[in-house]
């Protein structure tokens, strides 16, 4: 289930729906329509997954907590952590009137001009990057917890310690997971089955996804 959402993309949104917005983007001759046939297919592909998963990821609910949202320009994106989260924050720092909202509901968004997007990253990647920040660089409390479960700090004692958040009341289910968001599954916090984003895009293309969404949303991100 780690790795079910690494190729996520927009749900409740399908391809007849959002092909017309490639006609009047501004960015439509500088690779843009290329760019979002890519979008396209992985909106097609998380759409597949969650139909064959079933109630195991799909909810309901589609408020999402603790995000970052600017009402001026109608932006809107779902931060994992662990996937360029500092990055994202700097961008959205440059538009005035951007914060953290706590909660936010897509049932009150209908047909709205939102432009939201969240980001994800190869799993491997991210618990890689996860191990290097909280128990590798650093001497916090995150070494302390595993010390109390493990005679020693390593890679494997980290990898066994989050499959076994799985199996105990911390993750009873995938949409109701408790984790520690650094490496709480992308579909926990993002709930892609029941949120339709506008833009899902990757760690790896980052720099270009965020340069088409923001001729999406008519935004300049400056660079802190």
């Amino acid at each position: 289930f780690y790795s079910v959402f690494y190729h996520s993309g927009s749900l409740n949104v399908g391809v007849a729906d959002t092909e017309d917005i490639t006609s009047d983007n501004p960015g439509a001759d500088d690779g843009y329509q290329d760019w979002w046939k890519e979008k396209l297919k992985i909106m097609n592909q998380i759409e597949q997954t969650c139909k064959k998963y079933g109630s195991a990821i799909n909810s309901s609910d589609s408020i999402l907590r603790g995000q970052l949202y600017n009402k001026k320009k109608q932006l809107l994106n779902c931060r994992n952590a662990k996937v360029g989260t500092g990055s994202i924050r700097t961008l959205f720092s440059s538009l005035r009137g951007s914060r953290s909202i706590r909660n936010f509901d897509f049932r009150k968004f209908p047909n709205s001009s939102l432009i939201s997007f969240s980001f994800v990253r190869h799993p491997f990647e991210r618990l890689t990057s996860a191990y290097q920040s909280k128990f590798v660089d650093r001497d916090d409390r995150f070494k302390k917890n595993l010390l109390r479960h493990y005679s020693e700090i390593s890679f494997a004692n980290f990898i066994e310690s989050v499959l076994n958040d799985f199996n105990n009341e911390k993750c009873k289910t995938l949409t109701t997971c408790k984790m520690n968001l650094h490496w709480k599954p992308f579909i926990s916090r993002c709930k892609y089955c029941s949120v339709p984003y506008t833009v899902i895009g990757k760690m790896e293309t980052m720099a270009q996804d965020l340069h088409y969404i923001s001729q999406m949303a008519g935004v300049e991100f400056k660079q802190g």
